[in-house]
């Protein structure tokens, strides 16, 4: 158990340790039923019942576990939960954090008794009981955030007081169903203006300290088609300090488009904002996929506005300080390149592996549209979890090398919208995958090359979205 967890975590470590008792870590079973919620604070008004949740009790231990997972559940941006299980005469406290849970084993009755045991948890903060100590919940009754700026937002870099309110919605965008979990919860924010932003809640230290970094410079560069930072806090100390990012703008998912030109608009603006954080960033977004590909809101507005936006740079590569050798495998199975699982973390993850990928993902909405995608599908070869990684690479080659199989992924686009773009995958294929008329996988590094790859890419795109007979480099 790390005593760095956070300072009021104390009181269960020194309880346990003042009686001899030694905690232990036990592996957390997901449990599939319902239990009724338990409420300690009697006396203080309810903004949400919900939130009044922090200590849950039960006889037996299954039981227990049911109920602070859905107490978590209730509550996702919750850093740990107290419990307590008490059957006839022994009881037995536990800890339940994103790391891990623990138990103390059986306490006898003159060891601690139940009401010794309330009395602790009543004079407790809602931090000290694990509620996140980055929100706060305003006169209204809503959550929210503050970042900096007063009567108005300011920048992050910026050394402005943090009063400007943001409230979050009630239910996050994503979140894990898990306790024991390092991912990332992730909420839409208002401010009084009708301003929209992106809060992500995490409690792994150095990958959003990475994300953190990273957006920064994106910010500090003006880095045009990437989602750009708006705050970062941080509380607490140890394995567990809890982090908030704020972005901006907050987006639409890839696959809620309004028509397949603002898809092929989005595309065309991903692949130059991508450039630009590669080129003027210096950064390698190394993950991209359906869930990291946004359609901005307000492009139709503004021309000067990216339709896409590349967000979550918490995998990325700074190209600037980290050294260029083979890293650990990055990305998301279905849509990495052939190189990257081949090799696994024998290659050095390049720009154009990023550019295949914005080629699958395509691929992909071409065949589901905005569904599931189909049972029979060929491109359910690539999200087969029980297939090795080089076998998954191997199965993206046959695809993209043989004309037959090829085509057979073209014949399954959607036939209302997307099969008028056949000859849209075939000129990408052409671009990615035979640049010299023989089928290649590889990387050309030489500056001339990388702009021609990119500018193909974006052109072919824009064709389709402003239906013109553009050519040259378009930005």
């Amino acid at each position: 158990m790390p005593y760095s967890l956070f300072p009021w975590v104390w009181f269960f470590l020194s309880l346990t340790h003042s009686m001899g008792i030694d905690l232990v870590k036990i592996k957390y079973v997901l449990l599939e039923f319902f239990t009724q919620r338990f409420a300690h604070r009697k006396n203080k008004k309810a903004v949400r019942s919900r939130r009044l949740i922090h200590v849950v009790w039960h006889k037996d231990p299954e039981g227990l576990c049911s109920r602070a997972e859905h107490v978590f559940r209730w509550q996702p941006a919750r850093l740990f939960l107290y419990g307590c299980t008490k059957d006839n005469e022994v009881t037995e406290l536990w800890l339940f954090c994103r790391i891990g849970i623990y138990r103390t084993g059986p306490i006898l009755p003159k060891e601690l008794t139940l009401k010794k045991l309330t009395a602790y948890y009543k004079g407790m903060s809602d931090y000290q009981l694990g509620l996140n100590p980055l929100i706060r919940v305003d006169e209204s009754g809503h959550e929210c955030i503050f970042v900096k700026g007063s009567g108005k937002l300011e920048s992050c870099l910026s050394d402005s007081p943090r009063e400007y309110k943001l409230c979050l919605d009630k239910d996050p965008i994503t979140h894990t169903r898990d306790i024991v979990s390092r991912r990332p919860v992730v909420y839409r924010a208002r401010d009084d203006y009708g301003g929209e932003f992106v809060v992500k809640f995490s409690v792994d230290k150095a990958q959003i300290s990475h994300e953190e970094r990273l957006l920064r410079r994106v910010t500090e560069r003006k880095i045009w088609g990437v989602a750009q930072l708006v705050d970062f806090q941080t509380r607490g100390a140890g394995e567990t300090t809890s982090s908030c990012i704020v972005t901006s703008p907050f987006a639409r998912d890839l696959e809620s488009y309004h028509s397949i030109e603002e898809l092929m608009r989005c595309f065309r603006d991903v692949i130059k904002g991508h450039y630009y954080l590669y080129h003027d960033g210096k950064i390698l977004h190394r993950d991209i996929s359906v869930a990291n590909i946004m359609i901005n809101n307000n492009h139709e507005n503004n021309p000067d506005v990216p339709c896409g936006i590349l967000i979550d740079l918490d995998r990325s590569l700074d190209l600037e300080t980290e050294p260029k050798r083979p890293y650990n495998l990055q990305g998301t199975k279905a849509f990495m390149a052939i190189g990257i699982l081949r090799h696994k973390d024998y290659i050095l993850h390049t720009y154009r592996h990023d550019l295949e990928s914005i080629f699958y993902v395509f691929l992909y909405l071409a065949v589901c549209h905005n569904k599931l995608l189909p049972k029979t599908s060929r491109l359910r070869r690539w999200m087969d979890a029980e297939k090795g990684w080089a076998e998954m690479g191997n199965i993206k080659r046959e695809d993209m090398s043989d004309n037959k199989n090829f085509n057979a992924i073209i014949n399954e686009f959607e036939p209302l919208g997307f099969r008028q773009l056949e000859a849209l995958a075939r000129q990408l294929r052409s671009i990615l995958f035979f640049p010299d008329n023989e089928f290649f996988v590889g990387t050309k590094t030489e500056a001339e090359d990388v702009l021609k790859l990119y500018n193909e890419m974006i052109v072919a795109f824009a064709r389709w979205a402003d239906k013109l007979d553009i050519s040259g480099v378009v930005w």
